[in-house]
């Protein structure tokens, strides 16, 4: 894993990271997708970092399915960092597509249910909303996975065929919920 390569490899930062230079002026796009797979946070953040996906993934697996959870949080890494390219800043680190994949699956559950679960499912996106308006970028990523996870189950079959093509337990999100 490159996170845990870097420490004995430095410069695997520099070559993989998000920078806007490397991006725009030489064509990298590239490095959308590889910044999530080094860390810019030290040693304490890439730990935290890595153990934070480990969690999520499962979670994002039992809800999605495998292959949408992993689409969904490339795509998530593609956007925030190209957002991120965009406002100037550089960046490396799974955090922002980590955030956005766990919420993906408060989007979706939002979308699935119903009542009180309707309120449970919203919090994570109104704390998204509040860290976004406090000035943590990790708030765009919370609101971007929640609307990828809504548009993702409104695209998606009808519940038993989803579920059926995805292996996923049909009311796992809930449960995670």
């Amino acid at each position: 894993m490159p996170s845990l390569a870097q420490w004995v490899r430095p410069r695997l930062l520099t070559d993989l990271r998000c920078d806007p230079e490397q991006v725009i002026h030489q064509r990298q796009w590239w490095r959308l997708l590889t910044a999530v797979a080094v860390q810019d946070g030290g040693a304490v953040g890439s730990c935290f970092n890595l153990a934070t996906l480990a969690v999520v993934a499962v979670l994002a697996c039992r809800a999605w399915g495998g292959p949408r959870a992993l689409v969904l949080f490339a795509c998530s890494a593609a956007l925030l960092n190209g957002m991120a390219t965009a406002s100037g800043a550089g960046t490396a680190g799974s955090s922002g597509a980590t955030f956005a994949l766990a919420s993906s699956i408060a989007g979706l559950a939002l979308v699935r249910s119903r009542g009180a679960g309707r309120l449970r499912a919203g919090l994570p996106i109104a704390i998204g909303a509040v860290i976004l308006a406090l000035g943590n970028p990790h708030g765009i990523a919370v609101l971007t996975g929640a609307a990828l996870g809504i548009l993702t189950e409104a695209a998606s079959p009808t519940p038993a065929a989803r579920n059926r093509s995805s292996g996923a337990r049909p009311q796992a999100t809930l449960e995670v919920l």
